[in-house]
């Protein structure tokens, strides 16, 4: 007679039932949608990567590393760059080392509000605003504003002789998002 085969869940409620812990009940039904992949260790993870040491050769690497000793960052040749991960090039954060693990990559997207499960998949939390409504918008600098008074004035020289304010209401039409 044929074993009966259970389902992710069968196996997770019967577990729960004999008092594992939530966490061993997810890892015995093989879910891994929250938390690290636990078939993958960070030593697999990371042998999919080169290394800096490894790629020390390529101009573009050679360029980035530079800009990372620009920021105060001196990276280490076990060190991977993770372009996925750097908000300007040679960006400190998105050096890894394998022995902070992917821990590293899920703590550099939290700090910036990423949901991340220690991978390079991460996604944005959606919006709970427009940021584009009117009531959301960051008003236009003073610097922004003169600068745009000075280009409708160089597009007609007319306009220096109209009130300042109904200048400045155009700047402020024409620079901000329209919604």
């Amino acid at each position: 007679m044929p074993r009966k085969r259970y389902t992710p869940q069968e196996i997770y409620d019967m577990a729960i039932a004999d008092g594992t812990s939530p966490k061993m009940a997810e890892a015995l039904a093989g879910w891994h949608g929250r938390g690290f992949n636990l078939g993958m260790t960070d030593t697999k993870y990371f042998a999919s990567f080169k290394s800096l040491g490894d790629e020390l050769h390529d101009e573009h690497l050679t360029s980035v590393v530079s800009s990372a000793r620009n920021h105060g960052y001196e990276p280490s040749r076990n060190d991977v760059y993770m372009p996925e991960l750097a908000r300007f090039e040679g960006d400190p954060e998105a050096f890894v080392s394998p022995t902070h693990g992917r821990q590293r990559i899920k703590d550099v997207c939290e700090s910036r509000g990423a949901i991340n499960d220690g991978g390079l998949h991460f996604h944005w939390p959606k919006p709970t605003h427009d940021p584009l409504a009117p009531e959301n918008r960051e008003p236009l600098g003073d610097d922004i504003i003169r600068a745009g008074i000075r280009e409708i004035i160089e597009e007609n020289p007319d306009a220096a002789k109209e009130p300042l304010e109904t200048v400045k209401a155009e700047v402020i039409k024409r620079r901000s998002p329209r919604s």
